[in-house]
């Protein structure tokens, strides 16, 4: 089976309707199944199985924006925002090589852009993170401002599971999102 990259992220990109005016935002996963990503075993070593999802995650936000460019008027445009995040699990990356990334989208850029750089959310040098090491060679991932969110959930049997993302926002949007304020 011949694996089109560019003709599933057009598909990607019209079934989630990338475009449609969502209440808040829409969160779309990289990859649905772990077993759609049986088809990297004979070709990628495991170790770069995150470097290569960052890498074609990055691929549908630039899809995504120039999608959004040709079918948006130009005042649309300025409120729309497109970015990635990183669902950072120790035991996920342990077991199968990999950790959950989504894209996220939303066509209210100038509310969305408020949820980081607060408490809950904060900018931060990707060189600091645990996820480095995965996205230090990606060409590209200097192009986005990384956040960083963390927050434990705690349960009525008393334990507690700490939760960690990674965001990455494109500068360009985000210094257009808060220069149209």
């Amino acid at each position: 089976m011949k694996y089109n990259v560019i003709e599933r992220i057009k598909k990607f990109i019209d079934e989630h309707e990338v475009l449609r005016d969502y209440e808040t935002y829409e969160q779309m996963p990289t990859f649905y199944r772990y077993k759609e990503l049986d088809c990297l075993k004979s070709s990628i070593k495991e170790e770069y199985y995150i470097p290569f999802l960052i890498n074609l995650t990055i691929m549908y936000v630039n899809q995504g924006l120039l999608y959004a460019k040709s079918q948006l008027t130009e005042e649309e445009l300025k409120n729309y925002l497109i970015y990635f995040g990183i669902w950072w699990d120790e035991e996920e990356v342990k077991e199968m090589g990999f950790s959950r990334i989504d894209v996220y989208f939303t066509r209210k850029a100038k509310e969305h852009i408020k949820l980081f750089n607060t408490d809950y959310c904060r900018p931060i040098d990707c060189k600091d993170t645990k996820i480095y090491k995965y996205v230090k060679d990606i060409i590209g991932i200097s192009e986005f401002t990384c956040y960083h969110s963390k927050w434990t959930d705690k349960y009525e049997d008393g334990s507690e599971e700490v939760s960690e993302f990674y965001f990455f926002i494109p500068k360009i949007l985000e210094q257009q999102i808060k220069s149209n304020k």
